[in-house]
């Protein structure tokens, strides 16, 4: 059996583009889960609370925010400590392929139930603001996606 590459700390972690994309997008995907739980577009009080409204508002938080931004945590933290160089077994950029082409489906999903949330109410600006990162993080995972799909490698 032939030994493995040592799990440890990539030290250019930092120079590489798409390691640069990803805490850009757990930075937006925090907020967004933030903005999610705390102030989410509602008839019944126009105002930011931490209730939730509908089945919408609970999907939003808990199956796209919360689920994406532990996801990409992960896989965050093994570009880091270099665990795709020391398992190789496991195909990694095949999984990122797929796995930011399910985020990228998750977010647009998400943005609709957004926007169909904000335009059946009154529109105040916080939740203007969670449209805004919402759009953003969509568009920081499309890029990333696009990234990944347009290259020979895996």
């Amino acid at each position: 059996m032939a030994a493995s590459a040592p799990i440890r700390i990539n030290f250019g972690f930092f120079e590489e583009r798409s390691n640069l994309l990803k805490i850009l997008e757990l930075t937006f995907g925090l907020v967004c889960t933030g903005f999610s739980i705390g102030c989410f577009p509602n008839n019944i009080e126009l105002k930011c609370t931490r209730n939730v409204y509908s089945f919408n508002h609970l999907f939003i938080i808990v199956c796209v925010n919360a689920f994406v931004f532990v996801c990409t945590t992960i896989l965050t933290l093994c570009h880091l400590c270099s665990i795709p160089d020391a398992y190789y077994r496991f195909n990694f950029p095949i999984l990122e392929k797929f796995y930011t082409l399910l985020t990228c489906i998750l977010y647009g999903i998400g943005m609709i139930m957004l926007f169909v949330a904000i335009l059946s109410t009154k529109i105040i600006f916080p939740w203007v603001i969670e449209v805004i990162f919402t759009i953003g993080t969509f568009l920081l995972y499309t890029c990333d996606a696009y990234q990944r799909w347009i290259t020979a490698y895996a």
